[in-house]
């Protein structure tokens, strides 16, 4: 209700910086579908629509969303120097951090202030398992 509030407003960034890192992380079929389907008077309608549906929750989905080189680079860093590699992701959300790449192929490169994730693209499923043991070894401080 906050975010609605204050959508389209001068405090509409700060307002979704400060309380969106709060909101209890569930996905659309639990939070929505799930309590729609066991209350009678709730109804629940689905219009078609011409769009292809991607599930934004892992690295190689987030890579489709971005923009790509000639040798099918995913880049969302700003600024990034690939030497002959192929089908990788750079991420960052430092504009001034350079991710530099020599030789790779298929992997996944995330940095952020606070960590900086290196893996083979076929291994993205096993981030979950990675996260896991970040929060068992360092609690909150690097999820």
């Amino acid at each position: 209700m906050e975010i609605a509030g204050a959508w389209g407003s001068a405090r509409q960034e700060e307002t979704l910086a400060r309380v969106y890192p709060m909101l209890k992380r569930i996905s659309v079929d639990f939070a929505v579908m799930e309590p729609a389907a066991r209350d009678p008077e709730v109804r629940v309608a689905a219009l078609p629509m011409a769009l292809d549906w991607l599930d934004v929750g892992s690295w190689p989905a987030f890579a489709r969303t971005c923009p790509q080189d000639a040798d099918g680079n995913a880049l969302a860093a700003a600024r990034h120097l690939l030497l002959e590699t192929k089908r990788t992701l750079v991420a960052s959300s430092d504009p001034k951090h350079l991710i530099a790449t020599v030789g790779c192929e298929d992997l996944i490169v995330i940095h952020t202030p606070e960590a900086t994730l290196v893996c083979h693209s076929d291994q993205a499923e096993t981030i979950k398992q990675l996260h896991q043991m970040l929060g068992e070894r360092f609690g909150d401080e690097c999820l």
